[in-house]
């Protein structure tokens, strides 16, 4: 296998269920749209401190910092998160007459500058996420300003203890107005008056508090998060996609009916939703039907032209109902009278018979009324309208010799049809009666196609097998179950069961035929045929 097709394998899945896919992304879209434009709008501000100030009152001062600079800035955004600086801005936004506003607050150091504390507020609403930051900025300056100051105040206290004893020793001494105790005192009156000026120094400043203009909004994006729910749902779907496939029992491609069903592949039917229509009164084939099934007769004409006894009455089963069989036996006995071929066709469908309107016929009496002896088989017969060919024939490859002989009108088959009428008791398939018609139609008919009900449905699908001279099965990709063909397997194998002829894959995709190499024969032939139509026209 080609990476083409083992590629293709793998995009099967999401393929197969596109529009689970698509519609899956587009409800996690449109969801996540609709929750998040009403959720209340989120705002940040931002406000930005400077902690060098503080430090170099310290530093002029002589007293000690708490910590060193390092510290102090690698700690302040811990101090301004904490719940004591929380507490202190709730007081201060309640000291401006309103409720103290809830949201988040982050502190951290600039990157880019030293000393530098940038405050991230978040809150409901761009005037709540102001205050917010402002409150915080406000609280940690405070609590920086009073440490400042009871600092202050402890030096000033100490020096004028300092004074104090030496004013006291002067007074004592017998030397006194000395003078090194009067420089002492000039000195320690001067630190004094130094402190005592520091105390109305602010240490923190608050570089650019935080502004309406300058908020952003944070949340709702209704449009993004619409994009990143439909780009998550369809992910998820994608997964369940895989799931499913995986745990999927029923056909899957080509390769698959293949493997499953056995025998030689004699067509693969594209997915139609009409595979036969009626034409002014006739059943007839769209293009694409008829070229596959054209393709199909000629790979029969191969296998019968390799025995030395060809098939002549053939059944046609599946392993579940739906599978298409039906529709294929009357497309292909369609295919056949086009060749020049006397078809019979017989249904032993009692149950659900399906040919008189697939092919417009009268339902009314057939197969039934044939064993019931109620008309004979020449009464029950019906010859199926049929028109000219829907298309030009095409010569296919592997075939037993060029084009259909339809193709210039001089030679056209017929379709005799004995239907499967519902009846009341329905008669028994089994036995002599049902075995002796179908020889007396292979000896009056070229090809006698049998079209039974489905083996795991009717009992005498079983019996029918041994009647006929060769067995065609169709698969339908996503629909046919791996048990239902395991039974039809045991079926096959039983003493006495005509041989497999081969297979047919229905409802293949374009892409499973582009990648089996079926859709591009398609196309030449198409070609051809037009090059055919105008060197006519041109004649």
């Amino acid at each position: 296998m080609n990476k083409s097709a083992t590629s293709s394998s793998m995009l099967a899945p999401i393929w197969k269920r596109k529009w689970m896919i698509l519609i899956v992304g587009i409800v996690a879209g449109v969801g996540s749209y609709l929750y998040y434009k009403h959720q209340p709008a989120v705002y940040s501000a931002t406000t930005t401190l400077n902690l060098a100030a503080s430090e170099e009152s310290y530093a002029e001062q002589g007293l000690k910092p708490p910590g060193n600079s390092k510290a102090t800035v690698s700690d302040a955004p811990a101090l301004i998160e904490s719940a004591v600086n929380a507490k202190e801005a709730k007081r201060i936004m309640r000291a401006e007459g309103e409720k103290p506003v809830k949201g988040k607050v982050k502190a951290k150091a600039s990157a880019s500058a030293a000393d530098i504390i940038q405050i991230y507020a978040e809150a409901h609403g761009a005037k709540n996420a102001v205050r917010l930051a402002n409150a915080y900025a406000e609280a940690f300056i405070r609590r920086q300003d009073r440490s400042f100051k009871e600092g202050v105040e402890a030096a000033i206290s100490t020096t004028r203890h300092q004074l104090t004893k030496i004013e006291a020793a002067a007074a004592h001494s017998s030397k006194a107005g000395g003078g090194v105790q009067v420089i002492q005192e000039a000195t320690l009156s001067s630190k004094i008056n130094q402190l005592e000026s520091q105390l109305h120094v602010q240490g923190v400043t608050q570089l650019t508090p935080a502004g309406r203009k300058s908020t952003q909004l944070i949340e709702p994006m209704p449009k993004q998060s619409a994009i990143f729910g439909f780009l998550l749902g369809v992910i998820i779907a994608i997964f369940i996609a895989y799931a499913l496939e995986r745990i999927d029992r029923s056909l899957r491609d080509i390769e698959h009916v293949e493997g499953q069903l056995g025998g030689p592949l004699i067509a693969a039917l594209p997915l139609l939703q009409k595979p036969i229509i009626m034409r002014d009164g006739h059943p007839a084939l769209p293009p694409r039907m008829l070229d596959a099934l054209r393709r199909a007769n000629a790979t029969l004409g191969a296998l019968e032209a390799a025995d030395s006894k060809p098939p002549k009455t053939i059944l046609c089963t599946s392993p579940d109902p739906g599978d298409g069989k039906s529709t294929f036996m009357a497309a292909l006995a369609l295919v056949k009278a086009e060749m020049g071929e006397r078809v019979a066709l017989v249904e032993t469908d009692f149950r659900k018979p399906t040919q008189a309107r697939r092919l417009g016929l009268d339902g009314e009496y057939g197969l039934a009324d044939v064993l019931a002896g109620r008309r004979t088989l020449s009464e029950a017969m019906q010859t199926v309208p049929l028109g000219q060919p829907v298309a030009e024939p095409v010569a296919v490859p592997g075939g037993n010799g060029g084009a259909a002989p339809a193709a210039n009108g001089t030679q056209y088959g017929s379709i005799s049809a004995l239907l499967g009428n519902a009846d009341e008791e329905r008669p028994s398939l089994a036995g002599p009666a049902f075995s002796n018609l179908l020889k007396t139609l292979a000896d009056e008919y070229d090809c006698v196609l049998v079209d039974v009900e489905t083996e795991l449905e009717a009992a005498d699908t079983i019996a029918l097998m041994r009647e006929v001279d060769g067995i065609i099965l169709i698969g339908r990709i996503g629909h046919s179950r791996d048990a239902s063909i395991e039974r039809l397997d045991e079926v096959l194998a039983l003493p006495g069961t005509a041989p497999l002829i081969g297979t047919v894959a229905n409802c293949v995709s374009d892409r499973d035929l582009e990648n089996n190499g079926l859709r591009g024969v398609k196309r030449k032939r198409s070609q051809s045929a037009r090059k055919k139509n105008s060197d006519r026209k041109a004649k």
